[in-house]
């Protein structure tokens, strides 16, 4: 039997996409590449808002959820003068 929270999760655009675009090891600038791909994807899901209200009822550090990350941004490399 499904629950409410299960109903709105089978509608979402990250059904199907893989994990680790969400949940990427490391801190570098492949993980935050990833990230990137999966915030896209959330920007086109029509369960955005719920997924937020469970990321905000879940306290939900980790990974990438309703379009929101934890991943900072990667350092700019200075260019030589």
């Amino acid at each position: 039997m499904s629950t409410p929270t299960t109903r709105w999760q089978e509608r979402a655009a990250c059904v199907g996409e893989d994990p680790q675009l969400f949940f990427p090891d490391g801190n570098g600038i492949q993980a935050y590449r990833k990230a990137e791909q999966a915030i896209t994807i959330c920007r086109s899901c029509p369960v955005i808002a719920q997924c937020e209200q469970y990321r905000r009822d879940t306290h939900s550090q980790f990974g990438v959820r309703a379009g929101r990350n934890h991943f900072p941004r990667p350092p700019r490399r200075r260019r030589a003068a």
